[in-house]
This record gives C-alpha cells, sequence and structure tokens, in this order.
C-alpha cells in the first residue's frame, strides 16, 4: 500500500475513533459531561490570577441567567459603573457581591447609581463584582485604592453566601478563587495564583468544545493539574480587622451594609469600632440568590444615605 492509501487508512481510523468515541460519550457519561455555564462568571466576567475572575474591561452583554434579563456594560477599569476621570470631588467607594454588581438589577436603578444621583457632590464607586467574598473585596480594595483614592468605604455584607465564599477556595461549582487562613501569624493568603477555572475554558473555546468527548476529556484531564478543594475555619472577622486595618491606615472611615441580619459580625465590628447598618426588609425577588427589586434598591439607598447622613459621611465628604 502506498504512503497516501497508508495516511487515507490512518485517518479513517482515527475518525471513526473519535466518532465512536463522541457517541459512547454522549449515550453513556451524560451526567458528568460538563455544560458550558450560562451565570455571570462565565458570560461577563474572565479568569483573573489575583481576583479568581474579573469583569471584562470595555464588555457589554444582556444577562439572560437571572431572574430577569439585563443590560451588562463594564468601563475600561472593568467595573460595571461609569467611567471616572480625574478625581474633582469625594469618593465614596462601595464594595461588594452580585448585590453591588446588580444582578437582576439594571443600571440606573442599582441603590449606587441612585446614590449618585441623590448626592452630585460626592463621586460613587461601584466596585462589586457577582460571586465575591469578602476576601476578595479586601483584595481588590488593597489592589484599585491608589488609582480610586477613596474618602469612604461602605462594604455590604451577605451573610446568606459571604461566610460560605470565605471558607473556601472553590465555589458556585466550578470556579477556584483565593482565600485566606488563620494562622498563630495572622492572616495568611492562599491560592494565588489562582488556576484557570474550566468555566472559562469552556467559554472562551466554545467552538471545539461543542465536542462532548473532548469535554469530558478536557476536564478530566485539569482535574489532575488543579489543586484540592479546600475548606478553612471562618476568617471573616480577621478579614475585617485587615480591611480597617488596612484603611484607617491611610485616613479612610469603612462603613458596613449588612443584607441580613449576621448578630455575630454585628457584635465583632462594634468591638472594631466599625459603624454598621442593616437593609433586612426589602423587596427581593425570589429567584436565585435573592436579590433586591428596583423597589428594594430604592429602599437600600434611602437607608444608606440616611446611615451616612447620621455618621456625619456625607456632610464631611461634600465638605
Amino acid at each position: 500500500m502506498s504512503r497516501v492509501g497508508k495516511s487515507l487508512v490512518l485517518a479513517g481510523v482515527w475518525a471513526l475513533t473519535l466518532t465512536v468515541g463522541e457517541a459512547l460519550t454522549r449515550t453513556l457519561l451524560r451526567t458528568d459531561i460538563p455544560e458550558a455555564r450560562r451565570d455571570e462568571r462565565a458570560l461577563c466576567y474572565s479568569w483573573h490570577p489575583e481576583l479568581g475572575w474579573f469583569p471584562i474591561p470595555g464588555s457589554t452583554y444582556l444577562f439572560e441567567g437571572g431572574t430577569v434579563p439585563i443590560h451588562v456594560r463594564h468601563n475600561a477599569e472593568g467595573f460595571r459603573d461609569r467611567e471616572h476621570g480625574k478625581k474633582d470631588r469625594p469618593r465614596l467607594a462601595i464594595l461588594g457581591d452580585s448585590f453591588v454588581w446588580g444582578y437582576d438589577a439594571e443600571e440606573g436603578a442599582r441603590f449606587t447609581d441612585l446614590l449618585a444621583t441623590r448626592f452630585p457632590a460626592v463621586e460613587v464607586f461601584n466596585l462589586g463584582v457577582s460571586g465575591y467574598g469578602t476576601d476578595q473585596e479586601l483584595l481588590l480594595m488593597k489592589r484599585e485604592f491608589d488609582a480610586i483614592a477613596p474618602d469612604a468605604v461602605v462594604l455590604i455584607f451577605c451573610r446568606l453566601n459571604d461566610h460560605n465564599d470565605n471558607i473556601t477556595n472553590f465555589r458556585y461549582e466550578g470556579y477556584f478563587k483565593p482565600y485566606f487562613e488563620k494562622t498563630p501569624d495572622g492572616l495568611r493568603l492562599r491560592g494565588v495564583p489562582v488556576p484557570r477555572s474550566f468555566p472559562f475554558y469552556l467559554a472562551r473555546y466554545p467552538l471545539p468544545f461543542r465536542s462532548h468527548l473532548l469535554r469530558f476529556l478536557a476536564e478530566r484531564t485539569l482535574r489532575i493539574f488543579q489543586p484540592a478543594i479546600r475548606t478553612v475555619p471562618d476568617p471573616t472577622n480577621e478579614i475585617f480587622d485587615e480591611l480597617d486595618r488596612f484603611l484607617r491606615e491611610r485616613h479612610v472611615p469603612l462603613f458596613v451594609g449588612m443584607a441580613e441580619p449576621d448578630p455575630g459580625l454585628a457584635a465583632h465590628l462594634d468591638r472594631l469600632g466599625v459603624p454598621w447598618t442593616g437593609s433586612y426588609d426589602v423587596s427581593r425577588f425570589q429567584g436565585n440568590g435573592l436579590h433586591w427589586t428596583p423597589d428594594g434598591h430604592r429602599d437600600v439607598a434611602q437607608k444608606l444615605a440616611h446611615f451616612l447622613g447620621e455618621k456625619g459621611v456625607l456632610r464631611v465628604l461634600k465638605n
């Protein structure tokens, strides 16, 4: 048989093998084949070696994975916020997860947008990133502090998920993240650089991963090189200690808003001297995450404005 003939036979054998493998994978291993994710992390974000994931700067998307469709636009820095230029007035930075990013909320209807409209003499920064724990928010604040130069910082804490976010290096059924471990010498950052999570590969290379066989083999291969899933004692209080210390050294006050009652954290913040308030009874969607409705965001904006006014923050910022 000629060399060309042998090549054709070999190609045919490979094609038949792949075809049979694909058919068997689809038939026998259906529950073991990872599907492309439709969440905001895979669709609107990308892998980040320090933070785990971060929005794609300048990206726009119609996100339909929540309770209601929303239009998502990230600015040049990667935040779902307007563009910010040179500092010309006091700045209020608001940290948080999907409640701040605006899951199920259109831009303009979120409480951060309403605060910015209500207090035009203060420049409000929305630094929310969906899925972040307090650990990632601490890292984000340290990373962005010099560029933003905030005069006050508010962190929105969600008891429903933030404690769970803070105790592990793996969240939301597919995404690795950094985490902090309590040691006798204080907090120690672990899990960085964060390995690439498989959902990001599926989102970046959708065409080849239409193959069930390729998805199955790639996911199993990646498991070999990825770290083990870790769970550590809850470092939430210590993370707040570190965030407060970091900001105090820079003469920037920290304030906390709680989406749900958390007596343990409230007591710790009182001991730390960090003012806090709660937004417990506002309207929520009953879908994934129990996120605030437009009425809920309006109530949160009103409650937060009243709280900051009581603490004299807005008066100081405006002056």
